[in-house]
């Protein structure tokens, strides 16, 4: 059961080696309208306000406003866990390199290029100007990195972040696949495919019960709640949240969601009084 994640900078030749390398392993490859169109079956209340946004804005904008709320990180997290539990899935982008690190036996690959010559390949696929080019560029790179930066506070040119990476200046698309495909082998599964399987969809479960939680209990920002898997359908609640009364409905919330099995309970209180 193989996962490989792809951070690409645009006009890297990332999105190429991703349909590359999929078609020789037998992976789907996992992209942004995919992610979105899961989320948007995860979360009701996002349903129709996202919809109208992917009509009318770029997936940027729809994703900055996704992730304005910490309870959307967490929903995107789960859902990275839950695309990585099916297997034979390239992930391209969406943090998947941050939610997944240190899995064992997830390849972390990052594609990348010099600035110049990543103009030069956008300006010729769009049919633009250098300068235009240049300018796309820069503001994709800038939001690109803001969107990282605020959700997941890394830093996408953090090489310990990757297994792999590849600049395509003197490298063809075909021979990073190639070299993608080779260090997967190398890598290895990790652990058994049935023990990735459960890890993965526990760790979704926990990352979807922690969403619910954020959207309706009041915590610190210095110390949010976090929701870890304990194996099988248990979960165990960490964090700091405001009076008693907020940690029993956080209890009580996370016991009613479904595929909770038991909660452990480490959250601990602080009161406000002014």
């Amino acid at each position: 059961m193989g996962v490989i994640t792809i951070s690409r900078q645009k006009g890297s030749l990332g999105d190429d080696i991703a349909s590359l390398a999929a078609v020789k392993l037998g992976y789907r490859v996992v992209d942004a309208r995919e992610y979105h169109r899961l989320a948007l079956k995860c979360d009701e209340k996002f349903q129709g306000a996202c919809a109208a946004f992917e009509t009318e804005m770029s997936l940027g904008f729809f994703e900055r406003l996704f992730f304005k709320e910490p309870a959307n990180a967490s929903l995107f997290a789960s859902l990275n866990c839950e695309l990585a539990s099916s297997g034979n899935v390239i992930l391209l982008g969406r943090g998947a390199q941050i939610v997944l690190n240190n899995e064992p036996g997830v390849l972390h690959t990052r594609i990348l290029a010099p600035k110049d010559l990543r103009m030069k390949r956008i300006a010729q696929k769009k049919g633009i100007s250098i300068d235009e080019a240049a300018e796309y560029l820069n503001h994709y790179d800038k939001r690109r990195r803001a969107l990282v930066e605020n959700v997941f506070a890394k830093d996408l040119s953090d090489f310990s972040l990757y297994d792999l990476v590849l600049n395509t200046a003197n490298l063809s698309a075909e021979s990073c696949a190639l070299l993608i495909c080779q260090a997967k082998e190398m890598l290895g599964e990790g652990t058994s495919q049935q023990a990735f399987k459960e890890r993965m969809a526990g760790m979704a479960l926990a990352k979807r019960v922690e969403s619910a939680l954020k959207k309706q209990i009041p915590t610190l920002p210095h110390r949010d709640i976090s929701v870890e898997w304990a194996g099988a359908e248990n979960l165990i609640l960490t964090g700091i949240v405001r009076g008693k009364r907020n940690r029993e409905i956080a209890l009580k919330l996370a016991r009613e969601q479904p595929g909770v099995g038991s909660v452990t309970d480490e959250l601990k209180t602080i009161d406000l009084s002014f």
